[in-house]
Order: structure tokens, then C-alpha cells, then sequence
């Protein structure tokens, strides 16, 4: 009978732990997928935020070498505030910063709303949010994360070979985009 009462059928279920083992490197084991995510995508915000600010600054030689006109620079600083921005918001989410998880949400979140028309978009958009509220990654942005990342410098990504494939391909497009209007010259 006091089996019987040990049991409650009413009461809340007991939440199952993520990681069995609790050693600082087998926490960063059970996470690093999750961290190369996150950091990737920071990376790429961090990207296209220099690339943001790269016409700005063509635009504003050209805007100060001719007679300006007084809506470019409005225009300009408002691309260069956008740029650094995204530029500060990436690489923060790629040093796992506390505060760029939920200013990452929020951007998301915005542009998935913004984005609804489409159906690639917001897709990507959703898959962010889950990366950045989902409990691992809750988890990669807390300081006990980064406390276990300076005790685990021996535990690294591994990035496959298909991956590296798409990124020389990536690089080759990129290169080609750059080049082929030099050569019609």
C-alpha cells in the first residue's frame, strides 16, 4: 500500500534532463550542433551587414565628389545605421552575447511577419526563432555555456565536406558576380 501512495496520478510530469552526463564536456557535446548554428548565422548577419555598408561608403564618395544633393545622405545613413546594425547584431550572436539571443528573436520575428508572402522567407525566419529560443539555445547564450567553452577547448565542430563544397561553390558564384562585368569591359 505505500507503493500506492508514493504515486500521484495528478501531479505535473517530471521534466527529463537534456544531457544524462553532466561533465562540462559532454554539455558542450550534447550542444555543439546547436553553437555552430547559432554561430553560423551570425556570421552571416555579420556578412551581410558589412556588405550593407560597403555601397554606403561608394555612394557617399560619389554623393561628395559631385554636387550633393541633400536627400542622399539621408537615404545613406539610414542603409549605413541599417548595415551597423546587422554588423553589430552578428558578430554579437557569434561571441554568443546574452542580449543578441532575444534581439535576434525580435528581428526574426519581424522580418518573418514582414516577409509572409513568401514561402521561403519566413520559413528561414522561424527556423532562427527556434535557434534562438528554443531551451539549447537558451542554453549556448548562458554564461555557464561560456564558462564550459573556456573549460573545453578541445571539443570543436567538425564541419563536413559537403559543406565545404557548397561554401567553394558559394565562393566561385561570388568571384564569378565579381569578375564577369570586369571582363565585358
Amino acid at each position: 500500500m505505500d507503493g500506492e501512495t508514493d504515486f500521484n496520478p495528478y501531479a505535473p510530469p517530471r521534466a527529463a534532463t537534456l544531457i544524462e552526463e553532466s561533465s562540462p564536456s559532454a554539455v558542450r557535446r550534447a550542444h555543439i550542433g546547436h553553437e555552430t548554428s547559432v554561430k553560423a548565422v551570425g556570421g552571416l548577419y555579420a556578412l551581410l551587414g558589412g556588405l550593407l555598408l560597403l555601397p554606403v561608403f561608394i555612394g557617399m564618395l560619389e554623393t561628395l565628389t559631385r554636387a550633393s544633393r541633400g536627400n542622399d545622405f539621408g537615404m545613406l545613413g539610414l542603409i549605413m545605421l541599417t548595415g551597423a546594425g546587422i554588423l553589430v547584431l552578428g558578430a554579437s550572436v557569434r561571441r554568443l552575447k546574452p542580449w543578441a539571443r532575444i534581439a535576434m528573436a525580435v528581428v526574426s520575428g519581424l522580418l518573418a511577419a514582414v516577409t509572409l508572402l513568401s514561402v521561403v522567407f519566413p520559413l528561414l525566419y522561424v527556423y532562427l526563432l527556434w535557434l534562438m529560443l528554443s531551451a539549447k539555445g537558451r542554453m549556448v547564450f548562458s554564461p555557464a555555456y561560456q564558462q564550459i567553452i573556456e573549460l573545453t577547448p578541445d571539443v570543436r565542430p567538425r564541419t563536413s565536406v559537403i559543406t565545404w563544397m557548397l561554401f567553394c561553390l558559394v565562393m566561385l558564384f561570388v568571384l564569378a558576380v565579381l569578375l564577369i562585368p570586369a571582363f565585358r569591359r
